[in-house]
């Protein structure tokens, strides 16, 4: 839960009711210096944390890709330098 302030809060927490992270947007509306109000927001952001994730996948595959690609090459320019009989 986030505290009472004086100034705008944000928050990412997970909403157990439906089970995906939320990002929680709190700010007062002021009269003067009295506090008359406040609006809240809450939006799902689950679908942001799924397309970092297959990013994060895609730069892990084509990680791996390269560094077999690169012993690859290297094991073929060691054997063309060598006569096997």
């Amino acid at each position: 839960m986030l505290k009472k302030q004086e100034k705008s809060a944000k928050k990412i927490q997970n909403n157990v009711e439906l089970g995906k992270r939320v990002w929680i947007y709190v700010s007062p509306i002021k009269q003067g210096d009295k506090i008359v109000g406040v609006v809240s927001l809450m939006a799902d952001i689950e679908s942001v944390y799924q397309d970092v994730n297959g990013i994060t996948r895609i730069f892990i595959i084509g990680t791996v890709l390269s560094i077999f690609n690169y012993d690859n090459h290297r094991f073929r320019c060691l054997k063309d330098s060598y006569k096997f009989y």
